[in-house]
């Protein structure tokens, strides 16, 4: 883990940028709620947003000043937290972000999809009418979720250098039930088949608008994902296949394999069922959990949507 990170929040995630650097440049993207910086292929510490005097964070019912939320950060980062990262590329934080922040973030969210009507997209990038969701992800309501809360405080110790990182914007993605089930259907029968068409984030793709950038990627460090309301499997959730970082690691170091994603995107990434089932030994985990639960991902940890068969939307703040 180094460089900057990036904040998710699906399910409802979010994900945010970081602000601009000294020279004006934003360097970020999205994708539930993350905040990225980025570097061509590489990116280093010198890229991330610091803060000079970080605020208090909210933690629970209770305001914390800087050293108790760097206290408090330390405590939750223990060895077992760091091994699991380590391990599987990724792990799951209960109750990070406070209910306050989470159902001030849903409530506008809620308001703006039924304001705008819109709708359902299977392809992962539900907006509102003219961008209305990507404009809300610009606003406190929504990157409060990480920067009022504890997670800059956690991604210091973390990333290490000492620096807390701020998210500028979110991308706000919408899961309604059926999307990603067959069409007209809530089913999912050939799930275990369909979450192996799995991405990393930052690889260029004509899928999605403002990411078709052929010839670089776009990583970061970290994906955060913060639920803003109770997420169950199947429910539009994401899926991370744990040990992935390391399987694909030793994939980029084949002959010509980066050069190949950096090329031609998503399209040259090794998933489907039989590339699969030979890179990675371990199935992939359903990052479900409570509302303000948190998801810490590595930038390689392979991932993917699950189909939403439940009663309600699922919304995300990628990247």
């Amino acid at each position: 883990w180094r460089a900057s990170c990036s904040l998710a929040a699906q399910s409802p995630f979010s994900r945010y940028m970081p602000a601009p650097d000294e020279q004006g440049t934003r360097r970020g993207t999205s994708h539930w709620s993350r905040f990225a910086s980025w570097a061509g292929a590489n990116i280093s510490h010198t890229a991330s947003t610091v803060f000079a005097a970080a605020p208090a964070c909210v933690h629970g019912s209770d305001v914390l000043s800087v050293g108790e939320a760097q206290a408090t950060a330390r405590a939750i980062c223990d060895a077992s937290v760091r091994d699991k990262l380590r391990r599987d590329g990724f792990v799951h934080l209960e109750g990070v972000v406070p209910a306050t922040l989470a159902d001030r973030a849903r409530r506008v969210i809620n308001r703006d999809v039924g304001s705008t009507h819109a709708g359902s997209s299977n392809d992962g990038a539900a907006r509102g009418r003219g961008g209305t969701l990507h404009n809300l992800g610009h606003t406190a309501d929504i990157t409060d979720t990480f920067n009022k809360s504890l997670l800059p405080f956690l991604l210091e110790q973390l990333l290490g250098g000492g620096r807390r990182h701020h998210a500028a914007a979110a991308q706000i993605a919408l899961r309604f039930p059926g999307d990603f089930c067959q069409p007209g259907t809530f089913a999912s029968p050939y799930l275990s088949q369909q979450l192996t068409y799995w991405h990393i984030d930052g690889c260029a793709t004509d899928g999605a608008p403002g990411q078709a950038h052929f010839g670089t990627i776009h990583n970061f460090s970290a994906l955060v994902g913060v639920l803003l309301a109770d997420v169950e499997p199947r429910g539009g959730e994401l899926v991370a296949f744990p040990g992935s970082h390391q399987a694909l690691a030793n994939w980029f170091q084949q002959p010509d394999n980066l050069d190949r994603v950096k090329a031609d995107g998503v399209r040259a990434l090794p998933n489907g069922p039989q590339t699969t089932a030979a890179l990675f030994d371990r199935p992939p985990v359903h990052c479900v959990g409570k509302k303000g639960d948190v998801f810490l991902l590595n930038y390689m940890v392979a991932h993917t949507i699950a189909p939403n068969q439940s009663v309600g939307h699922s919304c995300r703040n990628p990247q």
